[in-house]
């Protein structure tokens, strides 16, 4: 799940959130660690491309779903969903 927000700045701001009805400390850490991977690799490619709008707080909330999705899947759903930022 992931809201987005628009802010006053002139770049984006993440936040990641994982509760815990995922799993234990360990379970959630690396819950979080995919998807700043996710994040970083998406930005970084999208900052190349000069498509990714600027001025936006992005939460990203963490479902039981994701416990069984690799990374390449995670990563290629949050560009997906990035792409859709719109003024």
């Amino acid at each position: 799940m992931v809201y987005f927000l628009r802010n006053q700045l002139d770049h984006n701001r993440f936040g990641i959130c994982a509760g815990k009805k995922l799993g234990t400390a360990v379970e959630r850490n690396r819950i979080k660690r995919l998807l700043r991977e996710a994040i970083r690799s998406n930005v970084t490619a999208r900052e190349h491309e000069q498509s990714l709008l600027q001025g936006w707080d992005i939460l990203l909330v963490a479902r039981s779903q994701i416990k069984d999705i690799n990374l390449a899947r995670i990563i290629e759903e949050i560009g997906y969903l990035l792409g859709k930022v719109k003024h």
